[in-house]
């Protein structure tokens, strides 16, 4: 009967608590037998499911709670990045120092509008930066359109402290506000906003650009929609030109396939013919010779001097028949009036000065250089190229010198008389350089599709070395002097081995690098004495059975010291070094992650860093801002607070701009001081139309890994229509 009782309770979609199960089980296997109660177990709980009924149980839980076990993809859809950033304001501020001072202004957005301040470190006080209704009105009237006071979007915005104006762009036009009188002028139309330069960064500006990027806002693209509308502007325009420059080098180069005999070219001297695009060409600082790639080889020019024109001198009297022809040949050719009380050597100059500026004005750029900029020098001629001596002639195919071109990775074929601009530094005595080449030759090729050609998507390949393959990407450093005839290769150490942070010493006599091995475990700083040709190690480190990943060197600017980051003691620390190697000490020490050095006062030799771990009960991925002496005294922690901090420095260092927030935290920004004591509280974000839509911040926990000591730390994101009634998948 207990069968039959549970097999119908099954049917009919009944379900029995586990105690009661075994109850059920018991008696069926005492009156009936084992076999009688395997049969239902078989039946009634592993093929019926876990709820041991066929109806209405999928979203059943033995406590009674419905399950949710189907996926929900809109509510996966609402934490994305799209859906929030459309209810979320001004989450940062950005200061924008005037005049470098610690003064400065800053715009923030809630739900009230766009308001913008001016914030004054030493007295403490922050105020608004112009009347918002007085600079609608005045803008509306100029602009002729109505702009409310709450949506004002200036763009090119700068403030000057000495004369308290203010300017700034909207809608491509300039205006000017005098913070004095209150009065607004409308001048003439903006500038396009110039496009950035490519290439990399040059050495020692990677921590002012850290320091930059920690700036940028993410509510930028909902305030300044002019700016983005000048940006996209010029990038069309960008666009356009490079398709023109991208038309022009293919035109040349079906020239030179053609061969255009009728002028005599030779193949690849079409690109140089006058008028077309030379930037093949690498010039040294004095411009007196440069280097470029021909196929996969490098040639050097040394660009001839030019004569000296000859000069009478400056104030040698001419003849007095010869000065009255010179005038009535002046009179009948160009109406040049000579100035009343000049004296005829005053005249004489004039004209001779003249005939000179026609004469060298093809052969010489008029402009002077601006102080540390490279010489223009004379003009570039097409014939230097026929006195370039080859000083390399093993350059083949995935082993060359070419400069790089088309989509970066896809595999590029160079041509022997294509000219392209190699990879090569010059010292700043303009007497040597150094030039770095890959090996790809025997590395296998991967495919991808580019889906952006036209007009179908095409098939690209490029070389991509797999996991345990003998042929991998290797690097050669080369250095080579003027007077040599060919390259000098940098000896290496281990097997393909790479380089980084490559430059010549500030005496030009010596070449540093540094070198890694294939596997990542040991890396060596070296000095290459350019007259012994020998190399000198200036430190190394390595692991046995971990990678490392070293970071830039600061160097000083006594040129005597250098910064150097390692993780020799098991945490990321920075460590002060003399030129030759010698360690001095530890700046920073402790059972914490030194990560990033954020700016360096060498005057005061203090340096600023931002580290992780070490303030105890916070989160180990929580960062903070940090300043310590070179000798590694004194170290301060500049924006305290259970939290992570992205923090900017004011110009003289007194004060920082702290912003800070944590998941379970809405973001918010403190003025400090330099001993890290909160001055003013500047914004706290909104989160008011977050909360309306059912969003809700996220929890944090803390859980042991499965040694039981190591603790890891998560978050748990609630569904916005969470039910505590209902049972989640993690």
């Amino acid at each position: 009967m207990a069968t039959l009782n549970l097999l119908n309770s099954c049917v009919a979609g009944r379900k029995y608590q586990p105690s009661t199960r075994r109850q059920i089980l018991a008696r069926i296997a005492a009156n009936r037998g084992v076999r009688w109660a395997s049969l239902v177990m078989a039946v009634g709980f592993w093929g019926l499911g876990d709820h041991g009924c066929l109806a209405g149980s999928a979203t059943q839980d033995d406590d009674g709670r419905p399950r949710v076990m189907s996926p929900n993809f809109r509510q996966a859809e609402q934490y994305s990045s799209t859906y929030l950033r459309q209810f979320v304001y001004s989450t940062s501020v950005t200061p924008s120092w005037i005049d470098k001072t610690d003064e400065f202004w800053y715009s923030y957005k809630t739900a009230a509008g766009t308001n913008y301040w001016r914030v004054h470190p030493e007295n403490g006080t922050r105020l608004p930066l112009f009347d918002h209704v007085k600079l609608a009105g005045q803008l509306s009237v100029l602009s002729r359109q109505p702009i409310e006071p709450t949506q004002l979007a200036l763009t090119r915005l700068e403030v000057s402290s000495q004369d308290d104006i203010l300017k700034f762009v909207v809608d491509r036009v300039q205006y000017e506000y005098s913070l004095k009188t209150q009065e607004l002028k409308k001048l003439a139309p903006a500038t396009p906003t110039p496009a950035p330069e490519s290439g990399r960064p040059a050495q020692g500006q990677r921590e002012q650009q850290d320091q930059q990027q920690n700036q940028r806002q993410q509510d930028q693209q909902q305030q300044q929609q002019d700016q983005q509308q000048d940006q996209q502007h010029d990038q069309r325009q960008q666009e356009q030109q490079q398709d023109r420059q991208q038309e022009e080098r293919r035109e040349n180069e079906q020239q030179r396939e053609r061969g255009q005999q009728q002028r005599g070219d030779r193949p690849g001297e079409t690109a140089n013919a006058p008028g077309a695009n030379d930037a093949h060409r690498n010039f040294s600082p004095d411009r007196k010779s440069y280097v470029f790639a021909k196929g996969h080889n490098l040639y050097l020019v040394q660009v001839p001097e030019e004569p000296a024109p000859a000069s009478e001198p400056p104030h040698a009297d001419p003849p007095a028949a010869e000065n009255e022809q010179i005038k009535e040949e002046v009179k009948l050719n160009q109406p040049v009036s000579e100035p009343s009380g000049s004296s005829p050597t005053a005249f004489w100059n004039l004209l001779q000065a003249s005939a000179q500026e026609s004469q060298t004005q093809t052969t010489q750029n008029p402009e002077k250089p601006a102080d540390g900029e490279t010489s223009p020098g004379p003009k570039v001629d097409p014939k230097w190229d026929k006195l370039a001596v080859q000083i390399t002639t093993d350059g083949v195919d995935k082993y060359g010198f070419s400069g790089r071109s088309g989509r970066r990775g896809a595999t590029q074929e160079t041509k022997d008389d294509a000219l392209s601009r190699p990879n090569v530094t010059w010292s700043k005595d303009s007497q040597k350089f150094y030039v770095s080449r890959s090996d790809l030759r025997g590395v296998q090729e991967l495919w991808v599709i580019n889906s952006l050609a036209t007009p179908r998507p095409s098939l690209e390949t490029y070389s991509y070395p797999m996991p345990g393959e003998e042929a991998v990407r290797k690097s050669e450093l080369y250095w080579f002097q003027l007077g040599q005839t060919a390259l000098q290769r940098i000896i290496p150490r281990w097997k393909d081995e790479f380089y980084s942070d490559v430059r010549f010493s500030e005496t030009q006599d010596s070449l540093r690098f540094l070198r890694r091995d294939r596997l990542l475990r040991n890396v060596e700083y070296c000095a290459l004495d350019l007259a012994s040709k020998e190399i000198r190690p200036i430190f190394e480190e390595g692991f046995e059975k971990s990678t490392i990943a070293p970071k830039a060197i600061r160097f000083l600017k006594n040129n005597e010291e250098m910064i150097w980051w390692s993780e020799r003691s098991g945490w990321g620390h920075f460590y002060l070094y003399d030129t030759q190697g010698q360690l001095k000490n530890s700046i920073s020490a402790g059972t914490f992650f030194a990560d990033r050095l954020v700016d360096l006062d060498e005057e005061n030799r203090v340096m600023y860093f931002t580290a992780m771990g070490r303030e105890p009960g916070e989160n180990l991925n929580f960062s903070h801002l940090y300043s310590v002496r070179l000798d590694g005294g004194d170290l301060k922690l500049l924006n305290p607070g259970d939290a992570n901090h992205s923090s900017i420095l004011s110009p003289s260092k007194k004060f920082l701009v702290d912003n800070y927030s944590r998941v379970d935290l809405a973001p918010c920004s403190v003025l400090r001081n330099s001993n890290g004591v909160e001055v003013m509280k500047l914004e706290e974000c909104d989160l008011s139309r977050l909360e309306q839509v059912g969003f809700r911040l996220p929890e944090t926990f803390v859980v042991k890994a499965s040694d039981g000591v190591t603790d890891l730390f998560g978050n748990m994101y609630k569904p916005f229509n969470f039910d505590p009634n209902k049972k989640y998948p993690i």
